[in-house]
């Protein structure tokens, strides 16, 4: 009786672990996906050819990576498409899985089979950290600029989402119900503006403030952040 009791407070302790970890694991994702600013860089190497996409999200406060946004399980035929670029890369599946810095702890995932024969392109899904798909972005046909609908699976209810971009180009901005909720920014000037000019980065991803924190519209800034290319063409 005693060495079973022995064994179940053991179990018990290697459950009260393992669900630590993952209480801990799911604060330390929110942490990064709570944040306001990210700095964007494009991580192929000049010297490597592009198979696939790789970048990284780093933390202009600590001037660290944070996350790691790679394609692991693309196709053979998506990455000659990734090879040859411009007309024959658009419209391609990608599938890129968000993870913590030099780990394979995920964070996010944004995904879309080839959209290359639908109208205004495929459907996008976006997984949390599980896998599961918490919803579909769409982009909706016989509209005025670019706008999109995202169908929330868990809720079961939608919203719309409206991308503009200045004159120039050098900025995207992200509207919700008429207010700028984010933005993608290429040519920084604000807070840590030297250190994104030393750091040669691709563009800022910043989220408003306003944005509630641990919400599903927060994984889906980050997720459009990371996939705008992927998106929008």
């Amino acid at each position: 009786m005693i060495d079973n009791f022995a064994d179940n407070l053991s179990m018990s302790a290697v459950c009260d672990t393992a669900f630590l970890a993952k209480s801990m694991r799911e604060e330390t994702i929110w942490d990064v996906l709570n944040r306001n600013l990210f700095f964007v860089k494009d991580a192929v190497k000049l010297s490597e050819a592009k198979l696939s996409d790789k970048i990284d999200l780093y933390d202009p406060e600590q001037q660290q990576p944070l996350v790691h946004v790679r394609e692991p399980e693309i196709t053979t035929f998506t990455k000659v498409s990734r090879l040859y670029g411009g007309t024959y890369d658009r419209g391609a599946a990608f599938d890129l899985v968000a993870n913590f810095a030099d780990t394979t702890h995920q964070i996010l995932r944004v995904s879309r089979a080839s959209s290359t024969f639908v109208l205004n392109g495929g459907p996008v899904d976006i997984a949390d950290n599980r896998g599961s798909i918490i919803g579909t972005l769409k982009k909706q046909v016989w509209t005025v600029g670019r706008k999109y609908k995202f169908i929330d699976r868990i809720e079961e209810q939608s919203f719309g989402m409206e991308i503009r971009t200045n004159v120039f180009g050098s900025e995207i901005g992200v509207i919700i119900d008429n207010k700028k909720v984010a933005g993608i920014v290429r040519k920084w000037k604000d807070s840590h503006e030297d250190y994104f000019k030393a750091g040669k980065f691709a563009y800022a991803l910043w989220i408003s403030s306003d944005v509630e924190k641990n919400s599903r519209l927060r994984q889906i800034l980050v997720a459009f952040g990371i996939a705008h290319h992927r998106v929008m063409p």
